[in-house]
């Protein structure tokens, strides 16, 4: 397959357009590759920008976005219990 994809693109935009993107691709059948190109690019592409995206929520995390939410809650729900009793 990747040998096809070399055919068709060329290395460089293979590897920078769709394995890296997504190496699922890899598993297309070789004989397919020629004709659905776009496909597979466009596939590459959409999973690329979601992976991204997980990315970006997953270093908000653990980054301590949510740890430092949940301590100003705390704190805040601490001060209310005190002023009430």
């Amino acid at each position: 397959t990747w040998k096809a994809m070399v055919k068709v693109t060329g290395r460089e935009d293979a590897l920078e357009s769709i394995v890296l993107k997504h190496p699922g691709s890899l598993v297309t059948q070789p004989t397919n590759v020629e004709a659905k190109i776009n496909e597979i690019k466009t596939g590459a592409a959409v999973i690329g920008a979601f992976s991204d995206i997980g990315k970006s929520f997953s270093g908000l995390f653990a980054g301590g976005l949510v740890a430092g939410l949940v301590t100003r809650q705390a704190l805040r729900t601490r001060r209310q219990r005190r002023a009430q009793g």
